[in-house]
């Protein structure tokens, strides 16, 4: 498996390096997982997910950017987070697996590396909810919790050569800002649903990555994707960035 690292990247880089870094796995016939930042505080969207649940004059004035991913599932809003995506190729065994035992699988890799930094984790056993916009606003099943409350929201996509799974890993939630940006249905108060990691134990974030990092080495031959590959991988993610912006916000 390779493994990436990108800092601060613009948000419709880092969807398209996601899909990139996919056609780049098939051709290589390995796996790849990346960590990652973002630029600016971003909201991103499902693929299907409706942009009328969008406020985006308040995303204007927060300076938020705003994104459509390549998966489903619901509004995230990208902020003091460490978000992570993996690629399996088709012909590997990941691939081959259906949605819920992948996504089983990964929460396991997951599960594993926070338990190692002190955290107590479960699974959860929901199905989860698409009444409200918000991703944080329901556990689904196999979501990763603790004291009840999620704090990693992931989202697969199925493509003919390769599996993307990506995610938010949450720091330090910013619900206000939320509440405003999404015209959320009802009275949901993130706090009772969805929490940070700093807010029940505070570690770096260098070591939370490399505890998600050990995790991954323990199933596969973790190998650091070479300088001048990614240079070549970030040319070609700049030809689709255009593919993944909030028309609406243009």
């Amino acid at each position: 498996m390779y493994y990436i690292e990108t800092w601060n990247i613009p948000a419709d880089m880092n969807m398209a390096i996601d899909m990139i870094m996919g056609e780049v796995s098939f051709e290589l016939k390995r796996p790849f997982l990346r960590i990652y930042t973002w630029e600016k505080p971003t909201l991103s969207l499902g693929r299907n997910q409706k942009t009328n649940d969008v406020n985006f004059d308040c995303l204007k004035k927060y300076d938020i950017d705003c994104v459509r991913r390549p998966s489903g599932g619901r509004a995230v809003l990208h902020w003091d987070e460490i978000t992570y995506s993996v690629v399996f190729p088709e012909g590997t065994e990941e691939f081959s697996m259906g949605v819920l035992k992948l996504y089983n699988k990964l929460s396991d890799i997951f599960k594993e590396a926070f338990e190692r930094l002190g955290y107590e984790v479960v699974k959860s056993g929901g199905r989860g909810s698409l009444k409200n916009p918000s991703c944080f606003s329901s556990s689904a099943r196999y979501e990763l919790l603790i004291n009840g409350k999620k704090f990693m929201g992931s989202a697969q996509a199925r493509f003919k050569k390769f599996v993307l799974q990506h995610g938010s890993i949450m720091l330090v939630p910013h619900w206000e800002v939320l509440n405003k940006i999404l015209k959320v249905k009802g009275n949901i108060d993130h706090n009772k649903l969805a929490i940070g990691l700093f807010e029940v134990k505070k570690i770096s974030v260098r070591d939370i990555i490399g505890q998600i990092r050990e995790s991954f080495s323990k199933r596969y031959s973790i190998v650091h994707y070479d300088f001048d590959r990614i240079l070549e991988l970030l040319k070609e993610a700049e030809k689709l960035r255009g593919n993944y912006r909030c028309q609406s916000y243009m």
